[in-house]
């Protein structure tokens, strides 16, 4: 998302320490990339689902990611538990999805409009 190649910011891989979103935000990229770009020239940015590899429970607020109007993140280690995934919406703390995800994200969606 920042219009680089992978190497260039030096992300070689796609988990800790070499890639993920612990290397994204040591590299300072946070302040720097598309949903930013486009926030700062008057853009609603909105993101739903899986943002970076090793985004987690632990570390989805330090920092958050920059550059969302509004985000509905899906964390690690739950990513792909669709039954049970952990949601980090906007700047809030941590969720846990109701019985059916995309009932709660459909509910969520149509409340904004």
């Amino acid at each position: 998302m920042t219009g680089q190649l992978a190497h260039i910011p030096n992300i070689t891989d796609m988990i800790p320490p070499y890639g993920g979103y612990p290397k994204f935000m040591s590299q300072g990229l946070n302040d720097d990339y598309l949903p930013v770009w486009l926030r700062d020239n008057g853009y609603y940015t909105y993101y739903t689902g899986k943002l970076f590899n090793a985004h987690t429970t632990e570390n989805y607020d330090k920092p958050h990611a920059a550059g969302w109007t509004s985000s509905d993140f899906l964390l690690d280690p739950f990513t792909y538990s669709y039954w049970n995934a952990t949601w980090q919406k906007d700047f809030e703390t941590l969720t846990e999805a109701p019985q059916n995800p995309l009932v709660y994200q459909a509910a969520d969606w149509s409340a904004m409009t």
